[in-house]
C-alpha cells in the first residue's frame, strides 16, 4: 500500500469514528425539563428536573420521595437505591415535605408508575430548604392554653 492509500483510509475511518461518537453522545445526554413536561415517550432516558417535595418513605433498602413541579398537579416519584442512601445523611435533614430539590437520573416504570431511578448522591440536590412547622412537644406541655381547641 502507498501513503496515499494509507492516508485516505485513516481519514475515512477517523470521520466514521468521530460521526459515531457524535451520534452516541447526543443519544445518551441528559435533557433538563419540568414534570409536567415527563411522560412515556420519555422512558429509559436520562432527564434533570426540580419540584417541590411532596410525600417521603423511608425503608432500609431504598428512600422514594414525590416531587411536584409549582402550579401543577402531578407529580414524579424519585427513587433512590441503598448505596445512595449511605451517602445521603448529611442531606437527610433538609429532606422534607417542601423543600426544593433538583434530581437527575433514568425514567423507569414500575407496576404501571414512571419513577426517576438516581443512580449516585451527586444527582440529588436540594435547592431551597423548606421551613419546618414542627413544634416540640415539651412546648405544648409547657403551654397547654397556647394551643387549646387546636389539632396539635
Amino acid at each position: 500500500m502507498n501513503k496515499q492509500k494509507i492516508l485516505t483510509f485513516a481519514v475515512i475511518f477517523s470521520i466514521v469514528g468521530i460521526s459515531t461518537l457524535y451520534i452516541f453522545s447526543a443519544q445518551n445526554s441528559t435533557r433538563k425539563m419540568n414534570v409536567s413536561e415527563i411522560d412515556e415517550k420519555l422512558l429509559g432516558s436520562r432527564v434533570r428536573t426540580e419540584g417541590v417535595i411532596s410525600d417521603i418513605s423511608w425503608f432500609s433498602y431504598m428512600f422514594l420521595f414525590e416531587i411536584k413541579e409549582e402550579g401543577h398537579e402531578g407529580s414524579l416519584t424519585v427513587v433512590c437505591e441503598r448505596d445512595v442512601i449511605e451517602g445521603l445523611e448529611e442531606k437527610s435533614n433538609e429532606m422534607i415535605p417542601g423543600a426544593k430539590v433538583m434530581v437527575e437520573g433514568k425514567l423507569e416504570e414500575y407496576e404501571g408508575d414512571m419513577n426517576l431511578r438516581i443512580d449516585s448522591i451527586g444527582e440529588l440536590s436540594i435547592q431551597e430548604r423548606a421551613i419546618s412547622n414542627f413544634t416540640p412537644l415539651s412546648e405544648i406541655l409547657e403551654n397547654p392554653g397556647w394551643y387549646e381547641g387546636m389539632k396539635v
